[in-house]
């Protein structure tokens, strides 16, 4: 940031995201956590569509358990049936 310029009217580039930040916003961010950046709002939301994500895989997964259960639960029911 220049000398003659006030703060604020600079914005920075974040090299990970490519979003512009003004100098304001990130002198804001230390002393008020409260305070977020666009950068610090699509953190958040990737961190949340993963957890969601994986989420959706266990789901899968424990769908695909109880559908198997329900099978071997119904070869063994027949399997009684036809040995009475």
């Amino acid at each position: 940031m220049k000398e003659n310029e006030k703060e604020g009217t600079v914005a920075r580039f974040h090299k990970k995201y490519g979003v512009r930040i003004l100098a304001a916003t990130i002198k804001e961010t230390r002393h008020n956590p409260n305070v977020r950046t666009s950068c610090e709002k699509k953190e958040k939301k990737e961190k949340e569509e993963k957890r969601r994500d994986e989420l959706r895989r266990e789901e899968k997964k424990r769908v695909e358990l109880r559908k198997e259960e329900r099978r071997i639960g119904k070869e063994r029911r027949e399997g009684e049936r036809k040995g009475k």
